[in-house]
């Protein structure tokens, strides 16, 4: 198998459109998506070194403390929700068009959704990386018509 230098645009993977439930559709990209895995980094060394300080003797809440799951909300709704079809309502009943902080607020609201969120978002990753796969075979069996991809040297008198 050969491995391949992939450009800085094959890390943006498309995003996706899945139907999710009453007409709703929401547009996904990849759980491989850079902004998502450096923000999911970047909180889980902040809450390590926050509770560093901290031992199973004394555990405290304050009011700055967050859980994972509405760390999870928000950068899911600002780097992996893309786009929505359908009718999202406010606390008010008034219908929203998608921004990332609609987003945000819609999964901080619906934990289950998150979830579903994560699971597509995981889709679109792994037939991402099929796609590339595909493609990585295509070119390699085409290189030579050998099964290894590597043609043997001619002899040059």
């Amino acid at each position: 198998m050969a491995l391949r230098i992939k450009s800085q645009a094959a890390n943006d993977f498309e995003a996706r459109w899945f139907d999710y439930q009453d007409g709703i559709s929401f547009k996904i990209a990849s759980i491989d998506k850079d902004e998502y895995r450096i923000g999911i980094e970047r909180a889980r060394r902040l809450v390590e070194r926050k509770e560093s300080r901290l031992d199973l003797h004394n555990l405290s809440i304050d009011a700055n403390d967050r859980s994972e799951m509405s760390i999870q909300a928000e950068l899911m709704g600002r780097y992996i929700v893309q786009d929505w079809k359908g009718e999202i309502l406010n606390d008010e009943g008034l219908a929203v068009g998608y921004t990332p902080e609609n987003a945000t607020a819609l999964l901080l609201s619906n934990p289950n959704l998150v979830s579903w969120i994560m699971f597509k978002a995981v889709e679109v990753a792994m037939d991402s990386a099929q796609e590339q796969q595909e493609v990585v075979g295509k070119s390699s069996s085409a290189s030579s018509g050998k099964g290894t991809g590597a043609a043997k040297p001619k002899n040059v008198h």
